[in-house]
């Protein structure tokens, strides 16, 4: 939902005229990869946490990259 709403915030300033499409979308973009960096591994906390399986399992189930 959050990565939506940034989004549309930044689509919006373009109607404005206040960015270039281009320069929108890369500081979108730049702001998603930030928050990627931290939400993988507490995601993978959270599929453990929820399934009970020891975090080598997931690991051999899901690789991450």
């Amino acid at each position: 939902m959050l990565d939506a709403a940034l989004l549309v915030s930044a689509l919006t300033k373009v109607e404005a005229g206040e960015l270039t499409q281009k320069e929108a979308l890369d500081g979108y973009e730049a702001e998603v990869r930030t928050r990627r960096e931290a939400a993988i591994p507490l995601s993978r906390q959270a599929a453990l946490d929820a399934h009970g399986l020891p975090a080598g399992q997931l690991l051999r189930l899901a690789p991450c990259r």
